[in-house]
């Protein structure tokens, strides 16, 4: 017992130590964390810098086959010598094989990729024949789509041509255009393509010769894909149309969007390629009973769902709910928060809607917006803990109707934080063995015997849903109980853009679980939208909608993930939802009415595309660049305050980013107002994420950002979510900031010198072996001084053409979002001179040199230097 005792001590110990290497430990700004009190020596466990944790790992071992797989023949190192097309894949690639720009319209599982990598084959070809310079890029959508096309152009053309596949978090995405002239091929996410775009990084697409759009049909509103082709336009409209590359689109279902009649389902495909710049679509006509013959449909079966009954728990949750709501009324009373009683006013009766928790989203809002009086912290932090409680509730009472009340039970418990009430903090009452029986689950559980258990041990099944969190119970369900399913290994097949703690799943995962899934070590995935499109699973012979309607695309996307000839696809749907589902079979008789009739009228198509560009696409276009040219936002300096406390404060001028995604404090005094909690380190790229941080002033801790270290420093990146910005709405976006003139520039090399030494008159030396540290008090008010609404700098507008947002919504958990380049200014910049290493640094040597020399980095990035 005490072996066990002291092995917990011992693995507690580790566990909550940050893991420095001798160079971090060394950074100014770690020797003044240790001086305020943020961070302790005992706190931290020295480590060699080969033994960082590292997230990255090879998978180039992953298989994605084509739709053809049944006729693969495997060449010299694994490559196919024989790229083999049937009769109506010829069809489909024609008219783009002449040089046309053209969608490919055709079903899942009839080998669009196949005619996609047969394209491109004969565009590289002549540039053998011409010795013409041809570049050719695959976008796709998501990280798994990119793995997969990128294998699947691999083991066609990679015996003769080079191939790079590129997704964000590597960190070859950040240096695209240093090496984009080495390859033939890149794949890649149309993010990356669109930011060195955006930061001048690549001039023009003009440097392309092919671009290949999967998916093309999301070439819409404000879609990745429909920006990138709003640059292409504006270079084709300057230009004259020379050297503008070819666009080869592919999709199953471009879609009606709200048409309701065949004329309407005819304007939006007209629409989609007119955005596309495209005037040839390429159906199958002259051979359609050979893919008929190739191309699986599966068997559609309908399965009703229904709300569980009003049980113990429901009606427990309900008064605990309606507890929680009258204690929200008597806090906001005492903190004056006006316009919360309002929308409390405003619930609807029923506290499972997701009006409801919109509702609720809304209180919070404007609690949020009120600042306390220095002694109602707490209160103020209690309320906004109670909202998102109820939100919590509301969620587990939507999940109740579809999930095994023991997973309903593990997502309270997970999700729900502890708050300072005893009045409030214990849950109701659930014994699952005394719950009313979940029907919905029984039914799923039928499906699955029949169309899985009973059949073939190889086959596969992808149930989709809604949400992250009944993914996970649905798989615990299956993983846990049902005897007549256990053999079943299901596993969550999630999107990147959520953090672990929160359901999602990380690049790798996605990868690891796609080869478990291909080989049958899983043999059903649980998944979200991610899944929907794209993924080519040959062994796949079930397809589950469960409680997931979606739109005519979407239900013609997931019912192509069903590979296996007499597969089956089983829609499970409450009775409010059957309407829509009805709804979206009759906009895909739309859609494939009005492409026929487009097939009939070729000439008369390629008219009404010329004249939607000319007469809606053209102007708009020069509507916005010419407003972007004229336009000048002044540049304004906003304050970002603790949600809670509203006292600790930064200003955007003390903000920069890193590799344009990370918004990271480079006011040295912000070390002095915050505390750690310290958790496994997670790697992207160049950076380390190693500690939650949270806000020091007194009653506050709330959760204002994470721990990244950079080049050996420690940066605070800040959580959007957590702050309040006085000159925004409530559910402001960093966007918002930057179309008021909020500028954050990407950190350069005098940042660092600034943020480690500043200009004061103390200087942070580390503390001396084995002296007690104690924690500095909180500061009395802001640590920063509002700044003005306004001055009089001008700088370059806000939204251009073309242009996506620098930082949209970073995730401060998961290292950011998908697909970020970096613009690395400080790289170009770089001085000739010998360079001195950072750590030699002292005070003499950076006053002296500080007025006289540049500031500048080696050309690996590893660590910073400055020039003597």
């Amino acid at each position: 017992m005490a072996e066990a005792s002291e092995g917990m001590e011992e693995f507690c110990d580790n566990f909550f130590k940050i893991k420095l290497t001798e160079k971090e430990f060394q950074s100014p700004a770690f020797e003044r964390l240790l001086e305020n009190g943020t961070l302790h020596r005992n706190e931290i466990e020295k480590i060699r810098e080969e033994d960082e944790f590292d997230e990255r790992e090879d998978l180039s071992d992953t298989k994605a086959g084509f739709s053809d797989d049944d006729e693969a023949q495997g060449g010299v190192d694994g490559h196919e010598t024989d790229l083999r097309l049937r009769d109506y894949q010829f069809e489909l690639a024609e008219e783009a094989v002449k040089g046309y720009n053209t969608v490919v319209c055709a079903p899942t599982g009839s080998g669009k990729t196949r005619v996609a990598t047969y394209v491109i084959q004969k565009h590289l070809e002549k540039e053998e024949a011409t010795n013409a310079v041809k570049k050719v890029v695959f976008l796709a959508r998501t990280v798994p789509l990119v793995k997969q096309q990128y294998d699947n152009l691999q083991r066609h053309l990679g015996n003769k041509y080079s191939i790079l596949k590129v997704s964000g978090g590597e960190e070859i995405s950040l240096k695209l255009h240093m090496i984009i002239d080495t390859y033939d091929i890149i794949v890649m996410t149309p993010q990356i393509l669109l930011n060195h775009l955006n930061f001048d990084l690549i001039p023009s697409l003009e440097i392309l010769s092919l671009v290949v759009f999967d998916e093309c049909h999301h070439t819409n509103k404000k879609e990745t894909y429909n920006i990138l082709m709003q640059a292409y336009h504006k270079t084709r409209m300057e230009n004259g149309g020379e050297k503008m590359p070819q666009i080869l689109g592919l999709t199953a279902s471009l879609g009606v969007g709200n048409a309701q009649t065949i004329d309407g389902a005819y304007e939006n495909i007209v629409k989609v390629c007119g955005n596309l710049d495209v005037r040839k679509i390429s159906t199958v006509s002259k051979h359609v009973s050979e893919l008929q013959k190739h191309t699986p449909v599966p068997t559609e079966e309908n399965v009703n769902l229904q709300r569980r009954g009003l049980d113990n728990f429901v009606e427990n949750m309900n008064s605990y709910m309606t507890k929680i709501e009258k204690r929200i009324k008597r806090l906001a009373e005492g903190l004056s928060c006006g316009g919360v009683h309002e929308e409390l006013n405003m619930l609807p009766p029923d506290k499972k809607l997701q009006a409801y928790r919109q509702r609720i989203v809304l209180v919070r809002q404007a609690v949020e917006t009120c600042k306390p009086q220095e002694d109602r912290i707490k209160d103020k932090g209690l309320l906004i803990s109670l909202t998102r409680r109820l939100e919590v509730c509301s969620e587990a009472l939507d999940l109740y109707d579809l999930a095994d009340t023991q997973e309903v039970q593990k997502f309270l418990l997970k999700k729900i934080m502890d708050v300072p009430d005893e009045n409030l903090r214990e849950l109701p009452e659930m014994d699952p063995a005394s719950a009313s029986p979940n029907k919905n689950l029984q039914n799923l559980e039928k499906v699955l015997q029949e169309h899985l258990v009973e059949k073939s041990q190889s086959s596969r099944c992808i149930i989709f849903v809604s949400t992250r969190a009944l993914a996970k119970a649905l798989t615990g369900w299956m993983n846990r109980l049902n005897p007549s399913v256990r053999h079943l290994k299901a596993a969550v097949f999630s999107g990147t853009s959520a953090s672990k703690d929160k359901d999602g799943t990380s690049k790798i995962e996605q990868n690891l679980l796609l080869k478990s899934f291909r080989e049958g070590e899983v043999n059903v995935l649980v998944a979200t939208t991610v899944a929907e499109e794209g993924l080519d699973i040959t062994e796949c012979s079930l397809v589950i909608m469960y409680n997931h309607v979606g739109n005519e695309v979407s239900r013609i996307q997931r019912m192509g993930r069903c590979r296996q000839f007499n597969g089956v696809s089983v829609l499970m749907a409450m009775p409010e939802d059957r309407p829509r589902d009805y709804l979206n079979r009759e906009k895909a008789v739309l859609m494939n009415n009005a492409l026929k009739d487009i097939g009939q009228k070729r000439q008369e198509f390629e008219r009404k595309v010329k004249q939607f560009i000319e007469m809606e696409l053209e102007p708009d276009i020069k509507a916005l660049s010419s407003t972007s040219d004229v336009t000048q936002v002044p540049e304004r300096i906003l304050e970002f305050k603790c949600k809670i406390c509203h006292r600790l404060a930064v200003k955007s001028c003390d903000l920069r980013l890193i590799h344009k995604m990370h918004r990271v404090v480079v006011n040295g005094d912000f070390l002095d107002n915050i505390e750690l909690l310290y958790q496994r380190p997670k790697n992207v790229s160049e950076l380390r994420f190693i500690a939650k941080v949270f806000c020091k002033e007194k009653e506050c801790d709330n959760s204002i950002g994470t721990l990244l270290i950079y080049k050996y420093t420690p940066f605070v990146v800040l959580c959007r979510e957590n702050l309040h910005c006085p000159s925004l709405k409530s559910n402001w976006k960093w966007k918002d900031a930057s179309e008021k003139g909020c500028k954050c520039a990407d950190i350069q090399p005098h940042d660092f010198k600034e943020y480690l030494f500043g200009n004061k008159d103390k200087w942070y030396e580390p503390p001396s072996v084995g002296a007690t540290k104690q924690r500095r008090p909180p500061p009395a008010g802001p640590s920063v001084v509002p700044a003005p609404e306004a001055d009089n700098r001008q700088v370059e507008p806000a939204i251009q053409i073309g242009q996506a947002s620098n930082a949209e919504d970073t995730n401060c958990e998961n290292g950011g979002i998908e697909g970020l380049g970096d613009l690395d200014e400080a790289q170009r910049i770089l001085a000739d001179a010998p360079p001195l290493d950072i750590l030699s640094l002292t005070r003499q040597n950076v006053l002296s040199d500080f007025a006289l020399h540049q500031t500048s980095f080696e050309s690996d990035m590893s660590t910073l230097k400055i020039s003597k």
